[in-house]
Order: C-alpha cells, then sequence, then structure tokens
C-alpha cells in the first residue's frame, strides 16, 4: 500500500462517522482525580459534579481515582498509563483528564501535586504528565489547583493536546464552593450546550475569561495546534435511510509540503457548514516535490553530492533524469488546465502517472544497476525513503541470497477445509478465513514416503518469499504458508482471500473464461469489451515487470495461473457476465517454478502440450537452455495473444481447424511464427498497431534483448510494452460526456465503429449520459505523444455536435 492509500485509507476510516453523524470521537474517556485524604472541603461534591456533567450531559465514559498516600506517583502514572492503553489506541478517541487539589512548585519551578495545603504526601506532576504525550487521540487536561498552568511541554506524535486551567504561575485559585474554577466551569458548558450542540476548548476559555465570578483568569495551551470540542456524544440513530446529497463540491488543493491524514481531516473539521454529509479523499498525489528534489542544483551536477544516485551508469541517470524533467512539466502546466472543464480529473492521472513513472525508474536503476556492495546501504538513504522503494530493495535480496529468507509457516491439514477434490487450485476455509490452495505433485521418496529434502526446502523457501510480499503491483494474494497432503502425494501453497469476497463464489483461472470453439467451457465469458482486454493486459504486464526489478521469475505464466475472484460466477446460455469480473485485478498463482533469476533452473522434460504452447520454443518438451526472464516475456506475450482474440492459443498453434480427433505435432518454432503472424497480419487492423507492438516486444523479447546487461533489459520492457499500456490507458480516460445524447444515435455510433472493421468500447451508463468510445486502430506513439487519426476525431466531432444541437 502507498503512501498516498495509507492516508486515504486512514482518513476514510478515522472520519466517516463524524462527517456523517456529526461523531468526532469514536470514543470519550475521562479520568477525575483527587486526593484521597485531603483538606479541602466540598471536594467530593465537586468531583460528582464534574462526573454527572460528562455522564449524564455528555454521554462520556467516567472514572474517579482517588490518589492514595502511599507511593502516589507510581500509583497515578499506572492509572493513567492504563487509561492510555485501553482508551487511547485509536486517532478517533478523546480522554479527559481532570483535577481538583493543591498544586504548587518544587524547588526547581516545577509542578507538584500537594494532598494538604502545607506539609503530607506529593507528586511530581511534571514527571507523571509525560505519558500523555504517548495517547494516540487527543488529550485534555482540565486543572483545578493553584500554580495550574505549570506544565511540561513535550511532542505529541498524533492527535491534539491542549491545556484548561484555574490560574497562570504562581497565583492561588478559590477553593470549592460557587466561585470556584470547577463550578463556573461546568454551569458554563451547560448553559452553552443549551443552544449549542458542540462548545470548543478555546471558546470555552474565552467565555471563562470573561465571566466576572472567576476572580483568577484561566490558562489555556494548544501543545499541538487545533482545539478539542466537547459535544454530546450518542451513538447514530438511523432510520434506514440517508438522505441524498443535493450537490457535489470538488476541491483541488496545492501542497508545499506532505500532510498526514488526522491534518487534512482537522483542517476539514474546523468551522464546517452543517450541509456536509460526507467527505472523502478521492485520490491523493504526493511525491512529486520530494522527486524533483533528488536532481542536482545546475546542469553540471546531475544529482547532489553524496547522492547514491550520483554512483548509477549514464543509462541510468539520464532514464531518471528524462523522468523527472517530464514530471517538472506536468507539474508545471496542471495549475493553468485543472481549472478547465472535464480537465481536473484527467490532470490527476497524469500527474499521478508521471509520479509513478518517476518512482519506477528510481527504484529500477537502484536495485538493477547501483553496486551490490552499495545496495545494502541504500535502504537508509533519501532517496529509497522517497519512492517508499525500501520493500523492493529488501525482497530483492530475499530472492537473490535464499538463506536471508525464513521458511515459511506449515500450515496443518486438520486446521484446514479444503473443497475441490484434486484439482490444482482448490477453495478452502482456515478458521474463519477463506483462502485458495495452489497445490502440485511431489516425487515421493520411497524411504520416507514424503518429498525430497530438497523439494520441501524449495518449498518453504518459496511460501517464505511469498508471505513477504506486500507490494500489489505483483498482484499476489497473501500467502498464509503451506500444506502437505500425503494421500494425494502432493503439496500446496496458501492463499489469503480478500475479506469482502463471498465463499460461495469459486476462483476461475483466465482459461476457463475464453468461449472456447471446438468445446464448451464452464463458466466462459462470452465478450468481454476491448477496455477490459487492454486493462487486463496492462495489469499481468506490471505484475511481470515488478517480479522481474527485483530479480524473480515466475516460470509459469499462462491462462492457467491466472485467477480471478468474481462478483458473480453463474453462468447462463451466454456466459458470465462480463462486469462479474475485475479485469484490472488479476491474481497470479503457480509458483511451485519461481526462484531468482541467478539460480539455476532444472531442465526437467514436460511434453504436456498445454504448458508448452506457452513456452519459448528453447523450452519446449526437453528444455535446451535454462529458463530466463525473456522466457517469462515470452509467455506474457501468448497471454496477451489470447486476451485480445478473447481465444486460446490452441486455435493459433495450430496451422488450420481439424475435426480429426488427434491433431498433428506441433513444432515450436512454427508455432511461434505463428504468433508472431497474427501480431503483424491481423492484430494492427482489429485492435491497432500498438497492441500489436507490445504483443510482438513479449514474443519476440528474447532476441531484441540478447546481450543486454539486466538493467538495460528492463529498461527496454517498460519502454516498450508497459509505457505503451499506460498511453493507451489515457486514451481509455478520455470519456466524452454528452448530456442530451439519443440512444438511436449511440447505436449508429457503435454500428459506424464495427462496420470499419475497428472495436469499441462499451458506453457506460445506459441512458447514454457518458460516452466512452476507443477505435484501437485510430492512434499512433509518434516519439511520447499521442494522437487521434481523422477517423476517431470526425466520430468524436459528430458526437459533440449532436449534444450541442
Amino acid at each position: 500500500m502507498t503512501l498516498e492509500d495509507k492516508i486515504s485509507t486512514e482518513f476514510r476510516t478515522n472520519n466517516h462517522a463524524f462527517f456523517q453523524d456529526r461523531l468526532e470521537y469514536a470514543s470519550v474517556s475521562s479520568l477525575l482525580l483527587y486526593w484521597k485524604n485531603n483538606d479541602l472541603d466540598g471536594i467530593a461534591e465537586e468531583i460528582n459534579t464534574v462526573q454527572e456533567l460528562f455522564e449524564k450531559d455528555l454521554g462520556y465514559q467516567v472514572k474517579t481515582y482517588e490518589i492514595p498516600l502511599e507511593s502516589p506517583q507510581l500509583s497515578l502514572k499506572s492509572e493513567i498509563v492504563s487509561l492510555i492503553r485501553e482508551h487511547s489506541n485509536s486517532p478517533d478517541s478523546l480522554i479527559i483528564l481532570y483535577y481538583s487539589g493543591h498544586g504548587d512548585a518544587d524547588e526547581d519551578g516545577r509542578a507538584r501535586w500537594t494532598a494538604l495545603e502545607a506539609g503530607g504526601p506529593t507528586l511530581s506532576w511534571y514527571r507523571v504528565q509525560d505519558s500523555l504525550y504517548d495517547a494516540v487521540g487527543d488529550v485534555l487536561v482540565l486543572l483545578d489547583c493553584c500554580n495550574s498552568a505549570l506544565i511540561t511541554p513535550g511532542e505529541k506524535k498524533t492527535g491534539k493536546f491542549e491545556l484548561l486551567s484555574a490560574s497562570a504561575k504562581g497565583v492561588k485559585t478559590p477553593q470549592p464552593g460557587k466561585s470556584s474554577f470547577t463550578s463556573i466551569l461546568v454551569k458554563t458548558i451547560r448553559k452553552h450546550l443549551k443552544t449549542k450542540a458542540h462548545i470548543a476548548i478555546r471558546e470555552l476559555h474565552t467565555l471563562l475569561s470573561h465571566n466576572s465570578k472567576l476572580t483568577e483568569t484561566p490558562q489555556h495551551i494548544e501543545f499541538v495546534l487545533g482545539t478539542i470540542t466537547l459535544r454530546a456524544y450518542q451513538l447514530p440513530q438511523h432510520s434506514g435511510f440517508v438522505k441524498r446529497p443535493s450537490a457535489h463540491l470538488f476541491l483541488q488543493v496545492s501542497l508545499t509540503d506532505d500532510l498526514t491524514a488526522p491534518q487534512i481531516a482537522q483542517w476539514l473539521k474546523s468551522n464546517l457548514p452543517s450541509g456536509v454529509t460526507a467527505v472523502d479523499i478521492e485520490a491523493l498525489v504526493l511525491k512529486a516535490k520530494k522527486l524533483q528534489g533528488l536532481v542536482g542544483p545546475d546542469a553540471h551536477h546531475a544529482f547532489p553530492p553524496g547522492s547514491i544516485l550520483d554512483k548509477l551508469s549514464v543509462p541510468a541517470k539520464t532514464e531518471i533524469l528524462r523522468h523527472i524533467q517530464g514530471l517538472h512539466n506536468t507539474m508545471s502546466v496542471i495549475t493553468n488546465t485543472a481549472a478547465d472543464e472535464g480537465r481536473a480529473f484527467r490532470c490527476l492521472e497524469e500527474l499521478k502517472t508521471a509520479v509513478s513513472a518517476a518512482c519506477g525508474s528510481v527504484e529500477t536503476a537502484v536495485i538493477q544497476d547501483l553496486p551490490e556492495e552499495d545496495l545494502q546501504h541504500a535502504l537508509d538513504k533519501l532517496e529509497v525513503s522517497v519512492i517508499e522503494g525500501r520493500e523492493a530493495i529488501l525482497l530483492r535480496q530475499h530472492v537473490q541470497d535464499p538463506g536471508s529468507v525464513e521458511d515459511g509457516p506449515f500450515i496443518p491439514l486438520e486446521t484446514i477445509n479444503i473443497s475441490g477434490g484434486k484439482t490444482r487450485f482448490r477453495y478452502g476455509l482456515m478458521g474463519e478465513q477463506n483462502v485458495l490452495v495452489d497445490s502440485f505433485q511431489y516425487n515421493q521418496n520411497l524411504e520416507t514416503l514424503m518429498p525430497f529434502p530438497e523439494k520441501m526446502k524449495e518449498v518453504k523457501r518459496i511460501a517464505g518469499l511469498l508471505s513477504g510480499v506486500k507490494n500489489t503491483r505483483l498482484h499476489i494474494l497473501p500467502c498464509k504458508g503451506f500444506i502437505l497432503e500425503k494421500a494425494h502425494k502432493s503439496l500446496g501453497l496458501v492463499f489469503e482471500v480478500p475479506l469482502d469476497y463471498e465463499s460461495h463464489q469459486q476462483p476461475i483461472p483466465l482459461s476457463q473464461l475464453f468461449p472456447g470453439k471446438t468445446k464448451k467451457r464452464k463458466g466462459h465469458v462470452k465478450t468481454v469489451p476491448l477496455g477490459d482486454r487492454i486493462r487486463l493486459g496492462h495489469a499481468l504486464a506490471e505484475a511481470l515487470e515488478s517480479f522481474h526489478r527485483v530479480g524473480w521469475v515466475h516460470k509459469e505464466i499462462w491462462s492457467d495461473s491466472i485467477f480471478f475472484l468474481p462478483k458473480d460466477s453463474s453462468s447462463t446460455a451466454f456466459g458470465i457476465p462480463a462486469d462479474a469480473i475485475d479485469w484490472a485485478s488479476p491474481w497470479l498463482l503457480g509458483f511451485e517454478c519461481a526462484r531468482a533469476d541467478a539460480d539455476d533452473s532444472r531442465l526437467d522434460p514436460d511434453y504436456a502440450e498445454v504448458h508448452n504452447l506457452y513456452r519459448h520454443p528453447d523450452r519446449w518438451g526437453k528444455p535446451r537452455e535454462k529458463f530466463i526472464k525473456p522466457h517469462d516475456v515470452y509467455s506474457l506475450g501468448v497471454v496477451l495473444l489470447e486476451i485480445l482474440r478473447w481465444d486460446s492459443a490452441e486455435s493459433v498453434a495450430y496451422a488450420k481447424p481439424t475435426s480429426e480427433q488427434k491433431q498433428p505435432a506441433l513444432i515450436p518454432e512454427e508455432v511461434k511464427a505463428r504468433y508472431t503472424e497474427r501480431c503483424h497480419v491481423e492484430f494492427p487492423h482489429r485492435f491497432g498497431q500498438v497492441l500489436a507492438d507490445i504483443t510482438l516486444a513479449c514474443l519476440e523479447f528474447k532476441e531484441r534483448t540478447h546481450g543486454m546487461r539486466e538493467y538495460d533489459m528492463q529498461l527496454y520492457f517498460q519502454q516498450n510494452i508497459l509505457s505503451k499500456f499506460v498511453a493507451i490507458e489515457y486514451i481509455l480516460l478520455d470519456l466524452i460526456v454528452v448530456d442530451s445524447l439519443r440512444q438511436p444515435l449511440t447505436q449508429a455510433m457503435i454500428a459506424a465503429a464495427r462496420a470499419s472493421g475497428q472495436d469499441a468500447i462499451d458506453l457506460g451508463p445506459k441512458d447514454g449520459a457518458v460516452v466512452t468510445i476507443l477505435l484501437a486502430t485510430s492512434y499512433a506513439l509518434p516519439s511520447d505523444d499521442i494522437y487521434v487519426s481523422p477517423t476517431l476525431h470526425n466520430l468524436y466531432t459528430q458526437i459533440k455536435s449532436a449534444a450541442s444541437s
């Protein structure tokens, strides 16, 4: 999860209740303190008054605590630590600390509480109050004692911290009674809450300061900028319906520095209009300014002195500077164009893409181009912190060094309930957690009736590696560990299924979604819009690029190892609805053979045609060479061929369809030639030259990158495959908004597109309010820009003209 995602999630989780129900705090707890033995008459009555205000008027949790005469400081500190641990462990919590009693300064002028006005037990309040800075949520301290403004400043990392006290340093306060600070404080709060639903501590201090009945001026300190608001706490009482919004407001905010979720929430909550019922962060782009700060001060110094980026090769430096310059250009124009109608979200996407590309260029260079002896020292460098690249570097080191990886957890069979018989990918339940099991056979040691030690070691290592992966770009489900099924002579990797996935929906491999011509497939998807197919291809290319970036090869990239978790897997005569599947979120499985690119690979023969169709000719049957990254990329090319044509590779691999039960033997080189021929002849017309080039670049990757070092090979993948997918995504983002487009005209537009032999994207909402059209042959990529052909331009003009008329 990126920094942006973390902030958005934290904001949404901790502030939803406030904006919908005006519940600023999920919990409010107060601790009322006074000495067990004291010489102040009426103090018990004042404690009761405060308790009644908090409990009955405001609905807060209240606990009273008598400070003991023996070990008072240790006892009080323990009580406060317990309060923080139990009631201030989330940002949306508030704890209130109230004290009534004697207070003075010790010989060093620091705050001290005393049981009696003269003599008796004492405690050093300045030492006890330090614990309050560790509270995660907000803290309010109310002190009714002499010298109550004596408090030691500290640093609080999260939440607000305010003090409202009866008097300044060196000033005595009235004893309990009608004129005491506590008595007037309670009356003021109650009076205010009769006309308003809440009162801010800052406002409360102002009211108290102007109250003529107080003989001393109350003191107010905000140790963290921002004031706390007191309001009656109650659970939301919904009738079952939420009022429908009548309007929406979108804000674009420019930042000179990164903000935290609490800072954003504090700003948005201040003086909030009553009509606001929901606030969410739709998108957040950070890191841009920090990325720009990675470059040097002038043209003679690409990077600042001492930067790890200065140790990179010239090609790596050039690539980083190119992306940072692109980011700089994007930020330069975004201020002038983002305000234009319809441009705000596009600008945001452009900025996110530019930031992502710049981060990717730095991470790739650091991991693959930096000398090995410098890579370990790079973990704590500024450049790695800015791009959030620490996890990728650690994963690279773990992949390259098997000894650095802890074994994955072994899961006893009795703790997991698996369904699906002997199929490779099965669904299961482990406790209350839905899981997916990827099983594979092993050769049994006849002496032990167990897998050979080498195989067990390999599986433990793979499970250990997968258990530590958190990068969402890899499209890997969280790995829980592995199982051993002696009865089936199989091992299995166990993956955690997202909590929001319904258990009755079976995971579906990509291979089962193709309609198929020679056999009926259960659960297929008959048609998938080209836009969704492009997003799927992009996601898989992104996953493989992330694998290879850290030096990892998958070895089993084929449509049987790519899975989806459908929202609805019920099949009809027309198959599964395309909108039941999130095409941008495929999951990769089949990690039995995954390993470091530098490791030696076995040359075990495999003559299964279903696997060889995805393999480079050098790896068919009995492999002629060890497995390397280009073999993975070739497999990706075959999968892209399937996705774009929405048919299995088998339909292309054979020269001619045949009704014979046994198909003719396949020759690896001829199969590859048939794949590439489709890219040259069929793809430019059906899907556009760019998608043809992407697929061809995958199929010919080994030959095109022969002799390149690892970094240059990775750069070729990024520029010729991944970047072109990103460029196509830009076109998919261009929505043509038509307010009064009639359905007949919409159908005519689709017919015109299809009649020309080109593909059309689905139209979005059924009322035709939003139309998205992509004619895949109508764009090209001259250098780094995208232009559209006259054909697409004319269609766009027709739609705009129809809308205006």
